[in-house]
C-alpha cells in the first residue's frame, strides 16, 4: 500500500526567500497568524463563560447592525490595550468598511488613511469629518442592563471557583471604594469593589454604586449592600473573612457578620475612639519586651527611608461600640528616620481589631497587610487604564464602563494564576500591542514569513505586490 500522507509541512521562515518565491512565479498563500495573545485571552473568556453571557445582554436598540457580543468584546479590549477614550477606539477595529460604518466611522476619511480622531488634531475646525464617533459605544453602553452586567461578572466568578477552588481557599475578601466625577454631573459618585485574595492578585467579585452625598451613601450603607449583594449571590461559605477600612466600621454591621453570617472581620480603628484612646494608653503602659519587630510598610521611596515597625498585640479589648463582644487586635508603631521634612524623625501609630479571636498578634499583622493588595488594584486602573479620568457625560455610562473593566481586570488576574506569570497591567498592554500587529502569515515555496503593515507597504512600493480592482 502507497502510503502519501502528510503530516507535518515545514517552512523555512525567511522574508528574502519569500520575495525570491513570488518573483520566481508562486503564487502566495496568506493564513492566520501563530495564536495571538488575543486568542489566548478570549478563549480563555469563552472558557469561563463571558462570551456567551456577551451575547445574551439585552439589546433595545431596534436593528443593530454590530451585536452587543461584538461591542463587549471591543470594550475588554479597550483596557487590553490601555486605552483610556472612547474616541480612540477606533485603533482596535479592522479596516472592514461596513463595519466601520456602523461603529461610526467616517468612511471616506479612512479612504485616505487617516486613522485618527480628527477633531484631536483640529478641535477649532467644525468642518472637519469626524472618523470615529464614540457616542455609538456611549449609546450602546447607556441601555445596557446594568444587573445583566453584575450576572456575567457572577457567573464567570463562580465558574472560576468550579475550576480552581484552591483560589477560594480560606475566603479571604478585602473590600473598599473609589470615587469618579462624570462630567457636568452632581454629585460624585463612587463604586465599592469586594475582591477575593490571592496570591497573583484581587479578583473582583461583585460591585455596587453609589453617590457620595445623600442619605443611604456612606461607607457603611454600600459597604453593607455589597456584602449582602455577596451574600445572595453566592451563598454563606463564599464569604470567611473581610479586610475592610475605617470608614466601614460599624458596629452593628460588624456583628451581622460575625454572629449572624459567620464572618470574621479586619479593620482599623478611627481617630478619637474611646477604643483607639484605651488601646494607645494600653501601648504607653507596655514594656519594651512586649512589642514585637514585624516587616515594614510596603511603600515606594528607597529603603532606607522605610520605618522601623513593632506591634503590641492586645487580647480582650472592651469599648467597642455596637459590637457588644470581645475583639482583639494590635497596636502598630511605625518609627521613621530623620527626613527633610522631619529631620528628629517620625512615629505613629495605628490600631487594627478584629473578630477572629484565634488570631495572635503577628498573624493579625501579615492578614492586614494583605490589604493594602486592593489599595494596588485602584492604583493600577487608574495609573494604566485611566481609572476616574474619563471624560464620560452620563452616569449610566460611566458605570457601564467601570463594570467592563472590572470583569476584565479579573479575567487579567486569572491568566496570571493559569500561566503563573506575574505581569502588570502595563505589560499586558505592551503584549496586546506587539501582537496585534503580526497576525497574518504569507507562505511562497518553501518560506514563509509574518506580514506587517510596513512590509505591505513596502512590497506595494516595490511591485512585489500588485493591488487590482476586483
Amino acid at each position: 500500500m502507497n502510503w502519501q500522507s502528510t503530516t507535518f509541512q515545514v517552512f523555512r521562515y525567511s522574508l528574502h526567500n519569500v520575495e525570491q518565491a513570488i518573483a520566481a512565479g508562486c503564487v502566495p498563500v496568506f493564513e492566520d497568524a501563530i495564536p495571538t495573545q488575543y486568542d489566548r485571552f478570549f478563549a480563555m473568556a469563552g472558557e469561563y463563560g463571558v462570551l456567551e453571557r456577551f451575547s445574551e445582554l439585552t439589546d433595545v436598540r431596534r436593528n443593530p447592525g454590530v451585536p452587543v457580543s461584538a461591542i463587549s468584546v471591543l470594550m475588554v479590549c479597550r483596557f487590553l490595550r490601555g486605552i483610556h477614550s472612547f474616541r480612540e477606539m477606533g485603533q482596535l477595529l479592522l479596516r472592514y468598511q461596513p463595519l466601520l460604518e456602523r461603529l461610526g466611522f467616517s468612511v471616506e476619511v479612512c479612504e485616505k488613511g487617516v486613522y485618527f480622531c480628527q477633531r484631536m488634531r483640529n478641535p477649532t475646525s467644525e468642518d472637519a469629518p469626524k472618523v470615529f464617533d464614540e457616542e455609538v459605544f456611549s449609546e450602546v453602553l447607556r441601555d445596557l442592563d446594568r444587573e445583566e452586567l453584575n450576572q456575567i461578572l457572577a457567573e464567570f466568578v463562580r465558574a472560576l471557583r468550579r475550576k480552581h477552588p484552591g483560589l477560594f481557599h480560606g475566603g479571604l475578601f478585602a473590600m473598599d471604594s473609589n470615587c469618579f466625577r462624570v462630567v457636568g454631573y452632581e454629585p460624585g459618585q463612587k463604586w465599592c469593589a469586594l475582591m477575593l485574595v490571592t496570591r497573583y492578585g484581587m479578583i473582583p467579585v461583585a460591585v455596587e454604586f453609589s453617590a457620595t452625598e445623600g442619605e443611604g451613601t456612606g461607607e457603611t450603607s454600600i459597604g453593607r449592600r455589597l456584602l449582602e449583594r455577596a451574600l445572595a449571590t453566592y451563598g454563606k461559605g463564599f464569604l470567611e473573612a473581610v479586610l475592610m477600612d475605617a470608614g466601614y466600621l460599624d458596629g452593628e454591621s460588624q456583628r451581622w457578620l460575625k454572629f449572624e453570617q459567620g464572618i470574621e472581620w479586619i479593620l482599623p480603628t478611627k481617630e478619637k475612639m474611646v477604643v483607639t484612646n484605651w488601646m494607645l494608653g494600653v501601648a504607653q503602659e507596655a514594656k519594651a519586651w512586649q512589642w514585637r519587630k514585624v516587616r515594614p510598610p510596603q511603600l515606594g521611596g528607597p529603603k532606607e527611608q522605610l520605618p522601623t515597625r513593632k506591634i503590641l498585640w492586645i487580647e480582650d479589648i472592651p469599648h467597642f461600640p455596637e459590637y457588644r463582644a470581645k475583639v482583639n487586635g494590635i497596636v502598630m508603631r511605625d518609627e521613621y528616620p530623620p527626613s527633610e521634612e522631619h529631620p528628629e524623625g517620625k512615629v505613629t501609630y495605628q490600631c487594627i481589631v478584629t473578630s477572629c479571636l484565634a488570631l495572635k498578634g503577628v498573624e493579625i499583622h501579615e492578614v492586614w497587610r494583605k490589604r493594602w493588595c486592593i489599595e494596588n488594584a485602584f492604583g493600577f486602573m487608574t495609573d494604566v487604564w485611566g481609572l476616574g479620568k474619563w471624560k464620560i457625560r452620563n452616569l449610566a455610562v460611566y458605570q457601564a464602563t467601570i463594570q467592563y473593566m472590572v470583569l476584565t481586570y479579573g479575567l487579567h488576574i486569572l491568566m496570571q494564576a493559569i500561566e503563573a506569570k506575574p505581569q502588570t497591567l502595563r505589560q499586558l498592554k505592551q503584549r496586546f500591542e506587539w501582537q496585534a500587529h503580526n497576525m497574518v502569515i504569507i507562505r511562497a515555496g518553501d518560506a514563509c514569513a509574518i506580514l506587517t503593515p510596513k512590509t505591505l507597504n513596502d512590497w506595494t512600493a516595490r511591485g512585489i505586490l500588485t493591488l487590482r480592482a476586483p
